[in-house]
């Protein structure tokens, strides 16, 4: 196996779900291009320092800005999987201005790293990680779906930039990457996933996170989640590190474990892989 097929991009790498990515790949024994807003931040980077040092030689750390174009073409050289997860996620009431804090990152970031992808002639497989916030705004949207069940084949199209601001970055993020994807000659030479995901819970590898997640999870705990939660009993379900060869496009994804876990789909020969896993590109949704 040659060095580009064993090295992945990870973006927003100190962030609570990206941290955990970087692990698995390390563990792995994959090497690891991974980008951070700033490297001189080492209380925020700690964790992924501490990870150097245990995997001496698997990890070089990146700064890149979601909003500065060319700023994912250096960090990407040599990588032929780029795991997109970099992206503004807060909880929606502490939002101020949503076109700026949560809509223009969001855009112009997945527009960088897919222009940086177009660039890269070792990128051969991107997985983003998207919403089921680009599904469905509105819990009521869903009684509009066929048979009013949640599904893949829909994108969120009520939601706005002053209504329901974060739901609507991940749309217009999303919309953009299969944009740019499908814009591609045929046969593409890179192909695309999306990782539609809902409730994200676990522990974060960094000691000053903030990631909204955890924001949730504070509110779950102290009774105070703005969206409200009824009484309820629902079981804990664990997305596979792998994508198992055979499945066809669109398809819907789910795993099932005894313990709540933090997993995304990892790679181990990702030409191999992606080419037996798709026909073309997948849309999946992880039931949690």
């Amino acid at each position: 196996m040659t060095v580009t097929e064993k090295t992945s991009l990870v973006t927003g790498a100190s962030g609570f779900i990206a941290s955990h990515v970087v692990q698995q790949l390390l563990e792995k024994g994959e090497r690891v291009h991974a980008t951070v807003r700033s490297t001189k931040n080492k209380k925020k980077i700690q964790h992924l320092l501490d990870m150097q040092d245990r995997w001496p030689g698997n990890l070089n750390l990146y700064e890149a800005d979601l909003l500065v174009a060319g700023s994912f073409e250096a960090p990407m050289q040599d990588c032929s999987v780029i795991y997109h997860i970099a992206s503004p996620f807060f909880i929606e009431n502490k939002i101020r201005d949503g076109q700026k804090e949560v809509v223009e990152p969001a855009l112009k970031g997945t527009q960088y790293v897919l222009d940086a992808v177009q660039k890269c002639e070792t990128a051969k497989l991107v997985i983003l990680t998207s919403s089921v916030a680009a599904v469905f705004g509105d819990n009521a949207d869903v009684l509009e779906m066929k048979n009013k069940t949640f599904s893949a084949d829909y994108f969120n199209t009520t939601s706005s930039v002053t209504h329901n601001s974060y739901p609507y970055s991940k749309v217009v993020a999303e919309k953009a990457a299969w944009k740019l994807y499908e814009e591609q000659l045929n046969p593409p030479r890179w192909k695309l996933v999306t990782i539609n995901l809902g409730l994200v819970l676990g522990p974060s590898l960094s000691r000053t996170s903030e990631s909204g997640s955890l924001s949730l999870l504070d509110q779950l705990l102290s009774g105070q989640p703005f969206l409200e939660v009824p009484d309820l009993w629902f079981g804990i379900s664990e997305f596979s590190r792998s994508l198992y060869p055979g499945r066809q496009q669109n398809t819907r994804l789910c795993g099932a474990s005894s313990h709540p876990q933090i997993d995304y789909p990892i790679f181990s020969n990702p030409e191999k892989q992606a080419s037996e896993c798709f026909d073309t590109h997948v849309r999946a949704i992880p039931w949690l």
